[in-house]
């Protein structure tokens, strides 16, 4: 493999093997094969590439030769880094850096790295920088939003040797961008757990490669629509899970449709025939009210079980994975 189909693999998390690990049934199934040697690096794992999102930047023409130009003056982590940004559609400086600048010497001569390698993509006109901040305008540099520019889609398409897709423009509704970084956020606490040893990411898949076809109740096709999918293992276990993020800015009882749709999925059995398996659904939460909240309206649905989901907030989401579903809010001041 040459380095450029390298950074390709790694960037969009292409497994090459193509299998799907078992994982245990709404708990566990056991494995006693111990945790492989040299098992895949998932600080570079995207998943396969979703549509593109969309920016604000205006459209650039460029030819294939002065693309090829501006490529070969980039490094292969430049490369991984303009796939990446594609695959996950925007990025803050700071999302970025824990992505690809995680093993600096310390924090600041990360952040320095990153804006530098920022500045020079920016500069050959492969990604922009969205208007909008997020945390407000205090964060300087680290709050700004990063997205892949038309001219960058026909670079990757040139790297992927297909045809580059054209960006549309329109600027995304804040609630929706908050949200794609929240989701890139829970994906996060996943990688850099998988970096600590405490599990390891073998297959995630972003929206909509990770949504399931089925039926719905009137026979109507439908689609289950998690916010990210991923397959863990442990030592002694695989496990498969839907994610959820959730920002509070849904009403009750969309949630609640939201699980009976899963809840009807899973007594399909299309998931288990499969995998063998069905995963668990994890809402993920910003607070402990919201949790409860959520916790309360899938107890009190009599068509639910409570075997099929978890709620957490977003700095337990690691610690859930790791367990095997097992929550942690017991620790938690008042937790049950």
């Amino acid at each position: 493999m040459n380095d450029t189909n390298q950074t390709l693999d790694e960037a969009t998390g292409t497994n090459s093997d193509g299998g799907h690990p078992v994982a245990r049934p709404t708990a566990a199934t056991k494995n006693a094969d111990e945790r492989p040697n040299g098992a895949p690096e998932a600080t570079l794992r995207m998943g396969t590439d979703p549509p593109v999102g969309r920016t604000q930047a205006a459209v650039t023409r460029t030819s294939k030769y002065q693309r090829r130009e501006i490529l070969a003056q980039l490094s292969a982590r430049d490369r991984g880094i303009l796939l990446g940004l594609a695959a996950h559609r925007y990025l803050t400086t700071t999302q970025l850096q824990r992505l690809f600048f995680h093993d600096h010497k310390s924090p600041l001569a990360a952040t320095r790295a990153t804006v530098r390698v920022l500045q020079r993509l920016h500069g050959h006109q492969l990604v922009t920088r969205l208007e909008r901040r997020v945390g407000g305008f205090s964060g300087g540099s680290t709050a700004f939003v990063w997205a892949v520019t038309d001219t960058g889609e026909k670079a990757i398409g040139d790297l992927k040797g297909i045809v580059g897709r054209r960006r549309n423009n329109k600027v995304p509704s804040a609630r929706h961008l908050e949200h794609l970084l929240a989701v890139t956020d829970a994906r996060l606490e996943l990688i850099e757990a998988d970096r600590a040893g405490d599990f390891t990411i073998t297959k995630t898949e972003m929206e909509p490669d990770c949504w399931r076809p089925y039926l719905n109740r009137h026979g109507q096709p439908a689609h289950i629509k998690p916010d990210l999918y991923a397959v863990t293992q442990t030592p002694e276990y695989e496990d498969h899970w839907m994610i959820e993020v959730d920002r509070d800015t849904e009403h009750l009882p969309v949630i609640t449709r939201k699980c009976l749709a899963v809840q009807l999925y899973h007594d399909r059995g299309i998931e288990q025939e499969r995998h063998g398996v069905f995963p668990l659904t994890v809402w993920v939460v910003p607070d402990e009210a919201r949790r409860r909240k959520i916790e309360a309206a899938v107890t009190k649905e009599p068509g639910l079980s409570n075997e099929l989901f978890r709620v957490v907030e977003m700095t337990d989401l690691a610690a859930l994975v790791a367990a095997g579903g097992n929550t942690p809010t017991t620790n938690k001041e008042g937790g049950k």
